[in-house]
């Protein structure tokens, strides 16, 4: 091939991935670049940005109400990742069985992930209300007290973890297909040996499914620690008492609404900070991960 039919070639290609580069280009790095710039500034979206070096950064530090979002935050990511990991995995489990109609049994399961974030937040908000959702009529039919889910305090954090796990189809599919690459042959093996269900499930399926274990541990943990949309819808901004007053709500507050946009910006770039070091953590803790004949 000539040097002038290369040249050609690669000029149609880089031709072809030209818009998505200036799409990642403009409102990605250059954003990410401008937010990370206006962090250390007095910036009200207004008027011109007044530099104030690591300000923003010390102040929310010492700030009570970013501390508790932080902390409710990482809260729920634990206990939302830690459960949606598990029973998405024995779900997973129960479906990966040669039955009769088991597939239409997958197709309900995972039907939920593709519903609209905004569409289920809306449903399951009528669903926690305390005078006429659906809950509480069945709570109040045997005689209890109503619930009082999203409309306490104490109980509001609890509701929205609940809330998490209406999309746990999308983890579960993943283990499906993490299961049907595990050898049969391993499974014939362990029952010539006597194995139990239980030894075949901690011997052979765990290990050999450990990268499915890793992906759906780091994409929850990234995804749960940006959690927004049905906290703003469910909880009316971050109610009760600032009980869901989640990191990434009080950016928005801060930014959109209190037009403090170098301070939120501040916060979005520690969120940032905090998913990254997480996930590096991951990865370098990731020896546990078996890819086939290989361990990393």
């Amino acid at each position: 091939m000539s040097k002038k039919t290369k040249m050609k070639e690669s000029i149609i290609g880089y031709g072809f991935i030209l818009p998505v580069i200036l799409g990642i280009l403009f409102f990605n790095v250059i954003p990410m670049l401008f937010s990370l710039y206006i962090s250390f500034t007095n910036y009200d979206s207004l008027s011109t940005p007044e530099f104030i070096g690591l300000k923003n950064y010390t102040d929310l530090f010492t700030d009570s109400r970013v501390i508790h979002s932080l902390k409710i935050t990482i809260l729920y990511a634990v206990v939302s990742t830690a459960m949606g990991l598990i029973l998405s995995f024995f779900l997973a489990l129960l479906l990966y069985q040669k039955i009769i109609g088991i597939k239409i049994f997958r197709s309900i399961l995972y039907s939920p992930v593709i519903i609209p974030v905004v569409a289920a937040s809306f449903v399951w908000k009528d669903l926690y209300n305390v005078d006429y959702g659906i809950l509480n009529k069945v709570i109040t039919s045997f005689g209890l007290k109503p619930f009082p889910f999203i409309s306490s305090p104490k109980t509001a954090l609890f509701s929205i973890i609940i809330f998490s796990l209406w999309g746990i189809g999308g983890p579960m599919l993943i283990w499906l297909a993490g299961f049907n690459n595990v050898p049969k042959s391993y499974y014939e093996s362990a029952d010539l040996d006597g194995a139990s269900s239980l030894k075949k499930l901690l011997h052979i399926t765990i290990p050999m499914v450990s990268p499915v274990i890793f992906y759906n541990l780091v994409m929850s943990i990234i995804a749960n620690l940006q959690t927004f949309t049905q906290v703003f819808i469910m909880t009316d901004d971050g109610g009760p008492l600032d009980a869901t007053n989640f990191l990434v709500l009080n950016i928005f507050r801060d930014g959109f609404r209190n037009f403090k946009m170098g301070y939120a910006s501040a916060q979005a770039w520690v969120l940032f900070t905090i998913i990254f070091i997480l996930t590096l953590i991951v990865f370098r803790t990731s020896r546990w991960v078996f890819y086939g004949d290989e361990e990393v």
